[in-house]
């Protein structure tokens, strides 16, 4: 693995790690580096500085503004123009820079919630990544492209997507994509009202996104697990979560802590145009809510279905094993799908002979994670 791929796919602790080892990266690498150091930590002021005081070749130069002003919630529709026709215009630039142009180039789109430019972008910069033997970057491409659509659709869940991918990420040694994926099905489960799933999941994905501890993406995690504890009215635990996110300098994970403190009552001001999108629909009470509290075995049905669409017969011995009767456990099935389908009508859909969770599709769960 070259040093360019190792520095585009590296999380904020692997980016250190290199730091110390940086001897022989060339002068663009140690550039990109030390940008994406500052911009992991949400570092403002060392990152202005940085980037005036080490002038690179123009689309370097670009892709370090740009990561500045996703920080600093700034960004400049022309630039990111820029670098995009730079990309067009330049072919023979180093693929892996080309890859990471482009991945940027989605997420920018994706903080100014131009969803369906930036659906449009992580899909091709998944092949682009892949290429380049950066797979860790393109499975978390793959996931950006699933959230963009989550949110172009929000009314769909994407469970199986997310799970697909969580797994493609531990199959190529991505615990931190792995953790997003929780963190995303955990809020899908929060959304169905299925709590103790959401638990479950909220809490691998905050000790998976530890080992990135000081990037955003862990105190997301947090900052969900503790909005999960204040719904099921667990203060204490959502204070020890609210006291590890206040540890954080990020201004994005500041404005969404101001607005845990506000939900529990407190007179705070919030800027709004510094929160992420989730925490956006938060704060416009246009975040999806469940007015029902789902069963265990409700859960249980969820979750299995969450895997693929799946018969009567493997429901029934999934649910009650071989405790009763065929008959018995029919009319329990029956039961409990009706009863669910009084709190969400249309949760579970029936189509010839299979049952399945009404949700977004948007991969092709082949081996090479296609996007359809």
């Amino acid at each position: 693995m070259n040093n360019k791929v190792k520095i585009i796919q590296a999380n904020l602790s692997e980016l250190k790690e290199l730091y110390f080892i940086s001897d022989n990266f060339s002068p663009d690498e140690l550039f990109y580096l030390t940008t994406m150091i500052y911009y992991y930590q949400g570092d403002i002021s060392q990152l202005q500085s940085y980037l005036l005081d080490n002038k690179m070749n123009s689309y370097l130069d670009l892709m370090g503004k740009i990561r500045l002003n996703i920080i600093e919630q700034n960004i400049n529709q022309r630039d990111l123009e820029n670098l995009q026709s730079y990309l067009e215009n330049n072919p023979k630039l180093a693929s892996e820079w080309i890859a990471e142009a482009w991945f940027l180039l989605g997420w920018a789109h994706r903080e100014i919630q131009s969803n369906i430019i930036a659906k449009k972008i992580f899909k091709k910069c998944y092949s682009i990544l892949w290429q380049v033997q950066a797979k860790k970057k393109a499975v978390k491409s793959m996931l950006n492209h699933v959230v963009c659509q989550s949110h172009i659709d929000p009314s769909k869940r994407y469970i199986i997507d997310f799970q697909t991918i969580a797994k493609k990420a531990l199959e190529v040694g991505d615990p931190i994509v792995a953790g997003l994926c929780q963190l995303n099905i955990a809020r899908d489960y929060r959304f169905l009202g299925s709590y103790e799933l959401s638990e479950k999941l909220i809490n691998q994905s905050v000790a998976n996104l530890e080992l990135d501890r000081g990037a955003n993406n862990y105190y997301f995690a947090v900052l969900e697990r503790c909005y999960l504890n204040i719904e099921l009215k667990r203060f204490k635990l959502a204070h020890l979560d609210y006291q590890i996110v206040a540890e954080s300098p990020l201004l994005e994970i500041k404005e969404a802590s101001k607005l845990i403190l506000k939900i529990l009552g407190g007179d705070v001001k919030i800027e709004s145009k510094a929160l992420d999108p989730v925490w956006g629909d938060v704060l416009k009470d246009k975040e999806l809510k469940s007015s029902y509290k789902l069963t265990k075995t409700e859960s249980s049905l969820i979750n299995y279905l969450s895997l693929g669409e799946k018969s009567k017969v493997e429901i029934i011995k999934h649910l009650y094993g071989n405790q009763l009767n065929f008959d018995s456990a029919e009319n329990r099935l029956k039961v409990l799908l009706s009863r669910l389908k009084k709190k969400a009508p249309e949760l579970i859909t029936y189509h010839h002979g299979f049952y399945t969770i009404n949700e977004g599709k948007v991969l092709n769960t082949d081996q090479n994670l296609e996007v359809s």
